[in-house]
């Protein structure tokens, strides 16, 4: 059953609007202390699980004026006021009742030394003041996040003065405070009161503020990063911009839209850096807040026309001409008369033009999602351009396949704004904890322009690749021809080292033994029987050593054949550490050792033999058992020696005198050394 062009707009539609409903629900379960009637018990407050904790709840709030901690104890004590909400609101702010003073507050500790009468603050009508006291504070190092407030502030813990921003008694724009901001507090007291002093007098929007108390490693670590992501983001859109410059300059009769682009990634570098005071104060000391409105409010009206304008460049037909000069006039004019704007102007224009831009921004949208498709005569047509006929499409994944990048990566650009603009509309309402999941604007347009970038680096891959095609075909073929010979070459070379390989391998195999890495039987004898056709007639001795480790079938047998290779491995190694200057050592059949001493006597093999089997006695082997256990048990060798001059030697000779005394060895009850000699009278 085919569904109708409309009811696929319709599924699209509602399977938009189910992704930005997931995208934008992200609880954040909050299960710490919270305040109440002004008071917060942090004695339930577990830092080690939740180091950041929001003072969030009731605190007591003063309107109309500003107190200090000596205040508090003489005034009356009034309502409350929850937060997370906007810390004040001109056209709101009314005077409350109050009522009898807390005891908690009246029996706070007051300076024993007298303070000279002051005169009474000036009561503005944006001022209010928010007292928290806090209870059973954790003895460990603790700091206060102040986020953006687009106030005044100053914060006390007790009398002492923590931190502030701007003048609280002037309404000068330079005075008004820009964050975040972090501060530590004092160590060591268990109980305090946070007074909170800020004043409003522009009459500015604000968001809810959540001030976050927590550990002062984790705070600092929260206002690192928030200031290194905006600086990356902006660095990012910086970067991205001149390269899509430099392609225009170096591609002049390609993509003749890059400009259009440019700007808007400069555009959101801008806004970037204006959006994060502490990043801004890196390039430029101390600026003050006019010029960050400034600037947010121009790049937020270079965003929607330098899209437009590349859209219209890069694909003809997108929109309107009427719109595309509108666009132009708002790009040329609009955008930078807010730099020269009264400020006064500007901060009532300044709400207006978001919310204009914003709405125009989805409507544009939908503009664009239309205009790749049209209905027409009962079937699909795509738009080819302007002035042209429109021809009858096969499908609708047609048109919708050539501007898919730009759709998908646009629609999320919207999804983040729409999710910035709940989150800001919904502050300090129910539904505030839908949207705590930060600002994702700056995010989104910052991978739409890698995106963008990415594809075109694509786009341009396949034209060079498209253009050259032609031309190359001979010498495609020819490439092909020298590559499948280089492929057989390669082939062939591989099969040579691979023969080598084993080869090799088999080489070392055939010498070496693969458990013990000692000399193998069969390469071992003929080795000792050309030395003794070589050396005969050399002055001197040589002695032989058999040795055989002690009831090896039986260790085998009790702890597994794995602890016995192991056992047999702990020897080899001794044996390899021993077998220097000369000395050859080697593996016979099953658990015996060869050790063949050059120029060396009968009493000096001897002393050898009986220090190796000292040192295998002393040595234990662990073995680890699937359940987690481990046991260990001691290993013994039996030594056979031989011993005789050089033109006496012969392999056969000192073979079977040292296995007659490896066997007398072990008949005397093992773990111990016997020299041969024509009674095997001497044994160690």
């Amino acid at each position: 059953m085919m569904l109708h062009p409309r009811g696929r707009l319709r599924g699209l539609f509602f399977v938009v609007c189910l992704l930005l409903l997931l995208s934008t629900t992200q609880l954040h379960a909050h299960h710490g202390p919270t305040a109440r009637q002004g008071v917060l018990d942090l004695n339930s407050w577990r830092i080690d699980l939740e180091p950041r904790l929001p003072l969030n709840g009731q605190w007591l709030f003063y309107p109309h004026q500003h107190l200090d901690f000596q205040d508090l104890a003489r005034q009356p004590i009034p309502g409350t006021r929850r937060l997370p909400a906007p810390l004040q609101d001109c056209r709101s702010l009314e005077q409350e009742s109050t009522r009898p003073v807390i005891r908690s507050l009246a029996q706070l500790p007051l300076p024993s030394e007298t303070y000279p009468q002051r005169p009474p603050a000036v009561k503005e009508a944006c001022q209010a003041t928010y007292v928290l006291e806090l209870r059973r504070v954790p003895e460990q190092p603790l700091s206060l996040m102040i986020p953006q407030l687009n106030s005044s502030f100053r914060l006390y813990w007790n009398e002492r003065y923590l931190t502030g921003g701007g003048d609280l008694n002037s309404r000068d724009p330079q005075g008004v405070y820009y964050g975040p901001r972090r501060v530590n507090l004092p160590i060591g007291e268990r109980r305090g009161v946070l007074i909170l002093q800020v004043a409003n007098p522009l009459d500015l929007s604000a968001a809810a503020v959540t001030l976050q108390l927590g550990d002062a490693t984790a705070i600092q670590q929260d206002y690192v990063s928030g200031e290194l992501w905006q600086a990356l983001i902006a660095a990012i859109a910086g970067i991205a911009g001149i390269l899509l410059l430099l392609q225009q300059i170096a591609r002049r009769r390609y993509d003749t839209s890059l400009w259009a682009l440019s700007l808007f990634s400069f555009a959101l570098m801008l806004c970037t850096l204006s959006s994060g005071y502490v990043v801004l104060s890196w390039l430029i000391t101390d600026p003050g807040w006019p010029l960050l409105l400034r600037l947010q409010q121009m790049c937020q009206n270079l965003y929607l026309p330098s899209l437009v304008l590349w859209l219209s460049l890069s694909r003809p037909g997108s929109f309107p001409v009427i719109l595309q000069r509108l666009m132009w006039l708002q790009m040329l004019i609009w955008a930078p008369l807010q730099l020269v704007l009264p400020f006064s102007a500007l901060l009532v224009i300044a709400p207006v033009s978001a919310a204009v831009n914003s709405a125009l921004a989805f409507v544009l949208y939908a503009y664009l999602i239309l205009g790749c498709l049209r209905v027409g005569r009962g079937h699909w047509q795509v738009l080819v351009g302007p002035g042209e006929q429109v021809r009858p499409a096969e499908t609708a994944r047609a048109a919708l396949a050539a501007n898919a990048s730009v759709l998908i990566t646009l629609g999320w650009v919207l999804v983040c704004l729409l999710h910035d603009l709940l989150r800001f509309r919904f502050s300090g309402s129910v539904l505030h904890p839908l949207f705590q999941s930060g600002n994702w604007l700056g995010w989104g347009m910052m991978v739409f322009i890698v995106s963008q970038i990415f594809l075109l680096a694509v786009r341009r891959a396949r034209q060079h690749a498209a253009l050259g095609e032609t031309n190359q075909q001979l010498a495609r073929r020819q490439r092909l021809l020298e590559q499948r010979i280089q492929l057989r070459t390669r082939e062939l070379q591989s099969k040579v080292d691979e023969l080598d390989a084993v080869a090799s391998e088999m080489n070392y195999l055939s010498r070496y033994d693969g458990l013990t890495g000692l000399w193998r039987q069969s390469y071992f004898l003929p080795e000792l029987q050309k030395l003794l056709e070589r050396s005969h007639g050399r002055p001197g001795q040589v002695s032989l050593i058999l040795l055989d480790l002690d009831r090896y079938k039986h260790i085998s047998a009790l702890f597994g054949p794995v602890a016995a290779d192991q056992a047999m491995k702990d020897v080899a190694d001794l044996l390899q550490q021993w077998a220097q200057e000369g000395r050859w050592c080697s593996r016979l059949e099953g658990e015996s050792f060869a050790l063949l001493l050059p120029d060396t006597e009968g009493d000096e093999a001897l002393h050898e033999a009986q220090w190796l089997r000292m040192r295998i006695s002393q040595r234990s082997v662990m073995v680890d058992h699937l359940t987690g256990d481990s046991q260990r048990f001691h290993i013994t060798a039996s030594f056979g020696i031989s011993s005789c001059s050089w033109h006496q030697a012969s392999l056969s000779g000192l073979m079977d005198t040292a296995e007659s005394a490896l066997t007398q060895a072990k008949y005397q009850g093992r773990n111990c050394v016997v020299r041969f000699n024509n009674t095997l009278s001497d044994a160690g």
